[in-house]
């Protein structure tokens, strides 16, 4: 049984998230990935390609994009528990990296649409 495209989009985003901030985490020794200047340079241009290219081949609510490639990093940043009093402030921070992926994928399907209309 193959599952539908948006399930392997949203499995596909989510292990694009979690990848960076873990490949960046591990590669710089930093306790947080946004740390680095690698998770700014090649890190969320990387997450924005990937929401932008779902949002192409799927175009309609980006959110959902930008919830899957974004989610993973918070949920890592709680299970390393290396975060100290202003873990809550750095969640709200997730918010930024939200927004940018939910532009990029509706980017993404806005130049879906246009092309096939």
């Amino acid at each position: 049984m193959r599952l539908p495209k948006d399930v392997r989009l949203f499995i596909l985003l989510l292990l694009t998230g979690f990848s960076v901030w873990w490949i960046i985490t591990v590669a710089t020794g930093e306790a947080e990935a946004w740390d680095s200047l690698w998770y700014f340079i090649p890190g969320l241009p990387i997450m924005m390609l990937s929401s932008a290219l779902a949002g192409y081949a799927s175009p309609g609510r980006p959110w959902r994009w930008a919830l899957a490639v974004v989610l993973p990093q918070p949920l890592f940043l709680l299970l390393q528990g290396t975060s100290g009093p202003l873990v809550f402030a750095g969640l709200l921070l997730f918010l930024v990296p939200f927004l940018l992926a939910t532009g990029a994928a509706a980017f993404g399907g806005w130049q879906r649409i246009r092309k096939t209309a």
